[in-house]
């Protein structure tokens, strides 16, 4: 096993992704039918445990109706529809579907032509027919330079699943007989070697990154901000009800804590992507992955730094898609230098993929 830092004009194509194996299907990976395992016992979960849990807290609520009055029971209400509505809409939209398609052989496509409308993407399929999918657009910076992707499907409902090449969370859509409207030609994207703080994907990351927190921000400060505004200068008649009142404002003050630490992350990974060189590091897993959901999972390990000293190295809560390449190729690429006894982020150069390692101390001989 060895470690070697990567220069800034290291070749592209010596970055190795997880791919599926031709013919190969989802059933047939235990980690990727583990995967589609958990989250599908875990959305049936939430759909049946939610309405169940709040049914138990509008019975709280009337039952200290001098307190609470009926407009928490409203906004409660409309929440609960929401997030019930958000599982559903997940189970049958992106979780059935690919359980359907959990036999069905893998096999690569490289379309001649790639259609782009908005997050829609629309190619030409092999057998006839056009599968139009929606990505991000990290994902779509992705597919401009690749230029080829992994289908599975189609099923009996026409549909087909797709996967990009180092990605285990995919798309899907229904064979189409022509392109979505208004679409023009996916320009191609430059697959150039570039330092991370070159590197267009993930910049592209850090932008869908930043989207996604400023918008939980919004949400999250108009809850607590809601909590605050009507349960702060509440007199409650019981001792029932201050324990209410004071859990109420305790989750206002999580939820302004937990957005603020989310800022903090946002800028610790905009100075990562900010690294002029990604170290190359051999690593060798012990125990394998754990998968801990849908789109997360853990693993640790021991790698050699570019020194020469070997030190454990501990993946938590790292995107699986980062983790299965990790385990296949047997590489870790960390944007910056590594230290021993310190956090790092780690990533693909060329890959909208980010995650952190924690680094072990070096061992005294």
């Amino acid at each position: 096993m060895t470690g070697d830092v990567g220069a800034v004009d290291a070749a592209r194509d010596r970055v190795r992704v997880f791919e599926p194996q031709p013919g190969s299907t989802l059933s047939g990976h235990p980690l990727l039918n583990g995967i589609m395992e958990i989250g599908r016992k875990r959305i049936r979960r939430n759909i049946v445990a939610l309405p169940v849990a709040v049914a138990l807290l509008v019975a709280i609520m009337f039952l200290e109706d001098d307190v609470f009055g009926a407009m928490p029971l409203v906004v409660i209400g409309v929440l609960a529809v929401m997030v019930w509505g958000l599982q559903v809409f997940v189970y049958f939209y992106a979780i059935r579907p690919t359980y359907g398609l959990r036999d069905k052989p893998f096999f690569e496509a490289r379309p001649r032509e790639i259609l782009v409308s908005g997050r829609k993407v629309s190619f030409e399929l092999p057998g006839g027919g056009w599968l139009v999918v929606k990505l991000g657009p990290a994902h779509r910076a992705l597919l401009a330079g690749l230029r080829r992707m992994w289908l599975v499907g189609p099923d009996a409902s026409g549909r087909v699943g797709m996967l990009l090449p180092g990605m285990v969370n995919g798309s899907g859509g229904r064979i189409r007989t022509e392109p979505a409207p208004g679409s023009a030609a996916l320009p191609a994207l430059s697959r150039a070697p570039a330092a991370p703080k070159d590197d267009p994907l993930l910049a592209a990351y850090f932008r869908s990154a930043a989207r996604r927190n400023v918008i939980t921000t919004v949400v999250s400060f108009v809850v607590a901000g809601y909590l605050v505004w009507n349960f702060a200068g509440l007199e409650a008649p019981d001792a029932v009800g201050d324990l209410a009142v004071g859990l109420l404002l305790g989750a206002a003050g999580v939820i302004v804590l937990l957005s603020c630490w989310g800022f903090v992350l946002l800028h610790r990974l905009h100075r990562a992507i900010s690294a002029p060189n990604w170290t190359e590091l051999g690593i060798r897993l012990a125990g394998g992955i754990q998968a801990n959901g849908l789109i997360v999972a853990g693993a640790a390990g021991r790698v050699l730094l570019p020194d020469g000293r070997e030190v454990a190295v501990t993946l938590a809560r790292t995107n699986v898609s980062l983790l299965l390449t990790v385990e296949t190729t047997g590489r870790l690429w960390v944007l910056g230098t590594p230290e021993p006894g310190a956090r790092a982020y780690i990533g693909l150069p060329g890959y909208p993929l980010v995650g952190t390692a924690k680094f072990g101390e070096v061992q005294p001989m």
